[in-house]
């Protein structure tokens, strides 16, 4: 574990956490599953089919271009072969993290294209495993990728109904999001995020991926947080970001250059996930304005 002197949380965000609905039965069961050294997929199919809005959306994304196949599932048991234990949770995960939104129409944009970066994010750990597949990414990687904003979400629910506009005008003089959130809030989105990983008993490598992925410096390996990293990065380069965002492409891009995923691996990364995203989108209906951009390479802070 990454050991670093953190100043305490605001106590809103504490009690905040505390008071958080639970996480839905299924997906403890699942992440239960995902720790055992040998996987039944009868089991989790089991799982699965008592939780029938689960069983829908699996059933959905076994039919996507991503886990393409000639026949589409006719079971959720063909289904879960197809997309995996890990995916499995992270569409629980994804239902739940839904629910956290706060209702407030002002923010309702924010919160779609928050989501968007998530899921973009998740998509891009596969694309970046499929181009580097010696890096034997640990399992749940694209679960970190996909919470690792979650703590954007926790401090617009428990900190201030203004938080989107305070962060938005800090970093139009200069500072990063992270950095106005500090100086904000007194605690940022990594840390939220990874208190909140804590409470639900994850992996101590995932709450570390959370918590470090604006920040890790350090040249020794850990291939998942470099892997967030740059999932986090994929899905800005292809338009999967809140309007507050920006990324500085050289700090990034060493974590990028670690996993030995050089341009022209980078560039293809992009490439599919923006393949999985567009059909994704088009799929969940996504709320009109939050099409992803063609490719570019954006600017750096």
């Amino acid at each position: 574990m990454i050991h670093e002197v953190k100043p305490p949380l605001p106590r809103a965000i504490v009690q905040g956490i505390q008071d958080l609905e639970p996480l839905p039965i299924t997906a403890t069961r699942l992440m239960k599953v995902l720790r055992q050294t040998e996987v039944s997929m009868a089991e989790v199919a089991g799982i699965i089919e008592y939780d029938e809005a689960v069983a829908a959306a699996v059933l959905r994304l076994g039919s996507t271009v991503e886990f393409a196949s000639r026949v589409a599932p006719l079971t959720v048991r063909e289904a879960v072969l197809r997309i995996g234990t890990e995916r499995l949770l992270n569409i629980v995960l994804g239902q739940y993290l839904k629910s956290l939104r706060d209702g407030n129409a002002k923010g309702e944009v924010a919160e779609d294209r928050l989501w968007l970066h998530s899921a973009a994010a998740e998509l891009a750990i596969g694309a970046i495993a499929q181009e580097q597949p010696s890096l034997r990414l640990p399992p749940m990687a694209s679960t970190a990728a996909l919470l690792h904003d979650i703590g954007k979400l926790i401090m617009r629910r428990f900190l201030a109904s203004d938080y989107v506009d305070a962060v938005a005008n800090a970093t139009r003089i200069g500072v990063t999001r992270v950095e106005a959130e500090r100086e904000l809030y007194g605690t940022d989105h990594a840390d939220v995020g990874a208190a909140l990983a804590r409470k639900w008993q994850f992996p101590t490598e995932i709450v570390d991926a959370i918590a470090q992925h604006h920040r890790r410096t350090t040249s020794v390996a850990a291939p998942l947080i470099d892997a967030v990293m740059t999932a986090n990065l994929v899905a800005k380069v292809i338009g999967a970001v809140e309007s507050v965002e920006t990324y500085n492409v050289l700090y990034d891009g060493r974590a990028v250059t670690r996993l030995g995923l050089y341009r022209g691996g980078f560039d293809r990364a992009c490439q599919q996930t923006r393949r999985w995203m567009l059909d994704l989108c088009r799929r969940a209906a996504l709320p009109p304005g939050l099409g992803l951009t063609e490719l570019s390479f954006g600017r750096a802070d």
